[in-house]
């Protein structure tokens, strides 16, 4: 569908890397708690010239991403126009924009309930994921068995074999996607722990510092063991009292296991669903996921 012209005569072009301090600045200004200057430039990095914004005389007024992660699948993200500007056009501009990039191909993203009905006039639906949600906390460390202290290993990303561990990611979400956590993992101050069982990776999980707290995200592990280990690692890591975000799918067990018992200081920041058009790749690890990277670059 054409977008009607606006007297403002704004356009829409693809981003550029000098559009990075803008972008972020208007992320920041929209308040997404679990977003950084960081995080905003890595994204940007993993689409590539899957960013668009629109502009008039010089002034970004919103943008969006779509990343075309092979020839049949994409995850749209980060569409935000500024409070002034809503109500022009430009979103619909920006929605349109970003389809045409991203094709036939089949698509999946995370939206907070109050846009959903938005997205549904859009063609797309509630995927069979079901919900997800932003959840804040201070991390307390969580019990784990004593035999399993034993029997797990802890190390450094850089410390296992890059092909394991991104067979073991894939074993997750169907498709491979080395692009993507090459980038994520490198983003500056983050840290990222494999968890091992006699040699075997069963879980991983990344932290990084946001200016509201500490983001974990993604974070996937086998079993309640690896899970708890993994956590308390990363609340060891931070300062003590630091309020820690999680992008978590409601269908996580230990995720539950997790919201139990740091439920003195859990807040509810957002709930949300995932939403696809066509059918999204299958996801039948989503039990055994605590945390997904964002909702804003969810690439399920």
């Amino acid at each position: 569908m054409a977008v009607p012209k606006n007297e403002n005569c704004f356009k829409i072009r693809q981003a550029t890397s000098d559009d990075v301090e803008e972008i972020w600045k208007i992320v920041k200004q929209e308040g997404w708690a679990s977003c950084s200057f960081q995080v905003t430039r890595a994204v940007i990095e993993i689409a590539e010239d899957g960013w668009f914004v629109a502009e008039q005389d010089g002034e970004i007024l919103g943008f969006v991403m779509g990343y075309n992660i092979n020839e049949t699948t994409s995850f749209p993200g980060f569409l935000i126009v500024k409070p002034e500007h809503r109500g022009k056009y430009i979103g619909k501009a920006l929605l349109n924009e970003v389809g045409s990039y991203m094709g036939d191909r089949r698509i999946s993203f995370v939206a907070i309930l109050q846009v959903e009905p938005m997205y549904v006039k859009l063609g797309n639906t509630r995927s069979p994921r079901g919900g997800v949600n932003l959840y804040s906390l201070q991390l307390r460390n969580m019990p784990i068995p004593q035999e399993a202290k034993v029997d797990y290993e802890l190390k450094d990303y850089i410390e296992v074999d890059w092909k394991d561990l991104l067979d073991y990611d894939t074993s997750f979400h169907i498709i491979p996607r080395e692009r993507v956590l090459n980038v994520w993992f490198e983003i500056p101050e983050s840290k990222t722990k494999v968890i091992q069982q006699n040699g075997k990776i069963v879980g991983y999980g990344t932290i990084k510092p946001v200016p509201s707290g500490h983001v974990i995200g993604p974070l996937y592990a086998d079993t309640t063991a690896a899970c708890m280990i993994l956590l308390n690692y990363f609340a060891t890591a931070i300062p003590a009292n630091s309020k820690v975000l999680f992008t978590m799918p409601t269908a996580s067990e230990d995720g539950k296991r997790l919201l139990e018992y740091n439920k003195d200081t859990l807040i509810v920041v957002w709930k949300g669903v995932f939403m696809e058009k066509k059918q999204a790749p299958s996801f039948s690890k989503l039990h055994k996921v605590v945390a997904i990277f964002d909702s804003a670059i969810c690439f399920l």
